[in-house]
């Protein structure tokens, strides 16, 4: 056989190969969306620089603001159980990150500098005064350091299952970049992307790492997180890839430790990470009290929303 015929076929098995990619992730897409459970007219839109991103108002009182943790399959229904009850003494603002749930999805390399600049612009174009916040994981670096650069804008802080500090701070290596240009590539990236966001992906991930207690009652919650991975044609997968390649790293060591704020770190007592890391941001600043919440995981605001709530109630008076 000569190379010419050899080639032929290689390129042939390829472009047979990436249609049936192309069907298939054109497929997922619609299956996963097909319920329309985010819809844009629930809410509010803010014309962010990047995109518009998707918001909720509801209740009267002080301003608080809850966001979701940086997280492909996250959005702002993380907060759907304390959000009604924090309504009823303050007046929160429940967003949807830019590259999640209901907000849009561009394709760019997404980094903590972005929702840096998007909390503070969210703060001074739409609530328009100094504001509580609450925020979970990965996102409480863009919390910091908003709160650095804008200290006036944010008053108290409320950390659930903050990033470990040296995980934020880690450099991307070249294994990181390869990871991050892989689910980039627009056919191959995207299947791959789909293939680790299947359902059973995400309950298993809920199960291993979100709840402590999980059963059936959170199946709707699952439809919601499956349906974000996919939304707008899996735009998501772009955030995805800069988690992936480390884009999303900052360190916020020196923030932390200059923030002259009240803040709480709540933790969940079957979270990995609960045993230690609550313990680093209390060893940088002496303002951190640090809570522990029994037999929850990563999200105790799901798990046990009215424990979150009456540690809200003792700490803002």
């Amino acid at each position: 056989m000569s190379k010419h015929n050899t080639l032929k076929k290689v390129v042939a098995a390829a472009v047979v190969l990436g249609t049936a990619m192309y069907v298939a992730n054109e497929y997922i897409m619609k299956k996963a969306t097909e319920k329309n459970l985010f819809k844009r007219e629930d809410g509010n839109s803010y014309s962010f620089k990047y995109g518009n991103v998707f918001y909720k108002i509801s209740g009267e009182g002080k301003p608080v603001l809850l966001i979701h943790d940086i997280n492909e399959c996250s959005s702002g229904m993380e907060w759907c159980y304390l959000e009604n009850k924090l309504s009823k003494t303050h007046k929160v603002y429940t967003i949807d990150l830019l590259g999640c749930g209901r907000s849009d999805k561009p394709k760019l390399t997404y980094n903590s500098f972005l929702y840096v600049q998007l909390i503070s612009d969210f703060i001074k174009e739409v609530i328009g005064e100094p504001t509580d916040i609450i925020v979970t994981g990965k996102s409480v670096a863009a919390a910091v350091m908003a709160a650095k650069l804008k200290e006036e804008s944010i008053d108290r802080m409320i950390f659930i299952n903050p990033a470990d500090l040296d995980d934020l701070a880690a450099i991307p290596d070249k294994f990181d970049k390869f990871r991050k240009a892989l689910f980039t590539c627009p056919i191959l990236g995207t299947f791959i992307y789909h293939v680790m966001h299947r359902k059973d992906q995400i309950i298993d991930f809920f199960m291993r790492d979100y709840f402590y207690g999980f059963d059936e009652d959170y199946a709707e919650l699952i439809e919601y997180y499956h349906e974000a991975a996919h939304k707008d044609k899996s735009g998501s997968k772009y955030l995805y890839a800069s988690l992936q390649g480390g884009s999303l790293n900052m360190n916020i060591k020196h923030g932390v430790k200059v923030l002259d704020k009240d803040i709480i770190i709540i933790s969940g007592s079957e979270h990995l990470e609960s045993d230690y890391v609550p313990d680093e941001y209390a060893m940088l600043n002496d303002n951190v009290e640090c809570i522990t919440i029994m037999d929850t995981a990563y999200l105790p605001q799901l798990e046990e929303p009215g424990k979150v709530m009456d540690i809200i109630n003792e700490y803002w008076k």
